[in-house]
């Protein structure tokens, strides 16, 4: 089937090969989006079409900033974690620009493809973000109907999430150490559940109470 958006085409055929070259270096994929506040940042994921982009631009409409939007490429140092994007877009469904933010209305459109928006991420966040530390990882829950707040978890929970670009069923030279990355991130990064909120504000409000606990 021919790929209609240019955006399809850089997935497959550019980042999937330049994404293994940085593994190799260090740098290593995870499926899902990361937004920052104050230098500390959260890793949202969760299955495909839970609006993880609709409330992940709940932070940059209070001054934080969305790093990445689908995939996100993290580096350890001596200081922590650090996620980062190789892409400039962040895309969300006509839908939910209606329901949550009409004034997208008013930017610059990258692409549409389909149902869906691309914006450039420098138009959103309006300056480019200054490397952030990963703080929390959190599995976003449309199906517990019984979770109302943020709720520790057990790492392997999220292991189906992470897993389609974390590490691959092929092996290869770089599979130890996406394995030993793998393993340190799930043991030094808590990792919580929150349910899946149409509330915006309330959305912002519990990623800001998450970042404030020591629990």
């Amino acid at each position: 089937m021919p790929l209609d958006f240019e955006y399809a085409n850089i997935q497959l055929f550019f980042f999937h090969p330049l994404g293994a070259m940085l593994e190799n270096m260090g740098f290593f994929r995870i499926q899902g989006g990361c937004v920052s506040k104050d230098g500390e940042s959260v890793l949202l994921t969760g299955p495909v079409s839970c609006e993880k982009s609709a409330l992940a631009l709940s932070i940059p409409i209070h001054d934080g900033k969305i790093i990445s939007d689908d995939i996100t490429f993290l580096y350890k140092d001596e200081n922590g974690y650090h996620p980062s994007s190789l892409s400039s877009l962040v895309k969300i469904n006509a839908g939910s620009i209606i329901r949550y933010y009409p004034e997208l209305n008013l930017l610059h459109e990258a692409a549409h493809y389909e149902n869906e928006t691309y914006f450039f991420m420098e138009d959103i966040n309006n300056t480019r973000p200054n490397e952030t530390t990963l703080m929390r990882i959190v599995l976003l829950d449309k199906i517990d109907k019984s979770l109302t707040d943020f709720q520790k978890i057990h790492p392997a929970q999220i292991l189906q999430q992470l897993f389609p670009t974390t590490i691959h069923t092929s092996i290869d030279e770089t599979a130890g150490s996406k394995f030993v990355f793998m393993t340190d991130l799930l043991n030094e990064i808590k990792v919580y559940k929150m349910p899946l909120l149409s509330d915006i504000p309330t959305f912002y409000q519990k990623i800001q109470k998450l970042l404030n606990t020591k629990a």
